[in-house]
């Protein structure tokens, strides 16, 4: 069995924003920090609750304004908001206000999205109901910054590049196999899943937080 490797990493937290008009960039950024918030949470108040046992004093109940509800509606299976994009990016003839109203038809009852009391006759926009606070997502351009999607034959020539690191980044996956034509590749998934792999190693390390 080879030795765990023993590293020490920084992680400079990117700030929340909330900006007058607010796009995809905006949600990926603050569902980060939502889940760099739980994580935060967890460790600090796990670290209290070791110190008390340390120190033999019992009946004390820690409680915190926990935030999976919002990370719940934003990523989960089958029909997170995410979710909701990826599928609608998929489907022929799918727009960005049938993108929000889905989102609206989905989860018009989730604590952590705000139903405007007067909605217009489109919905344009949701609001998510962050820790931070409440941002108005406009639904434009949602569906176009979500699809990553090259054209194969430029995927080809890309990959046939006298440039290693190009070459190398557009090298055929899957064995060698190529994409079949239009394969949809989501932003938000990769997006997903490289924020999964920066919690495994947050989790599977001590932290020291730093203000």
């Amino acid at each position: 069995a080879t030795e765990a490797m023993a590293f020490i990493g920084l992680l400079d937290v990117f700030g929340f924003e909330i900006f007058e008009v607010n796009s995809f960039e905006q949600l990926c950024i603050n569902f980060a920090n939502e889940k760099l918030h739980q994580f935060f949470l967890k460790f600090v108040f796990k670290m209290e609750e070791q110190i008390y046992t340390e120190e033999c004093i019992s009946g004390i109940k820690i409680e915190y304004a926990d935030n999976q509800p919002c990370i719940e509606l934003i990523e989960k299976p089958p029909m997170g908001i995410f979710k909701l994009l990826d599928s609608q990016c998929k489907t022929p003839k799918a727009t960005d206000l049938k993108f929000c109203a889905q989102v609206y038809q989905e989860h018009g009852k989730h604590p952590c999205l705000l139903v405007p009391k007067r909605r217009p006759r489109e919905d344009v926009e949701f609001t998510v109901k962050h820790f931070a606070g409440d941002v108005r997502y406009a639904c434009a351009n949602f569906m176009e910054k979500n699809n990553d999607t090259l054209h194969p034959d430029f995927e080809a020539a890309l990959s046939a590049s006298s440039n290693g690191v190009i070459k190398q980044m557009f090298e055929p996956k899957d064995g060698g196999k190529a994409k079949k034509s239009g394969t949809f590749n989501s932003v938000s998934r990769r997006f997903i899943n490289d924020l999964d792999s920066l919690m495994s190693d947050l989790n599977a390390t001590y932290a020291h937080f730093v203000r």
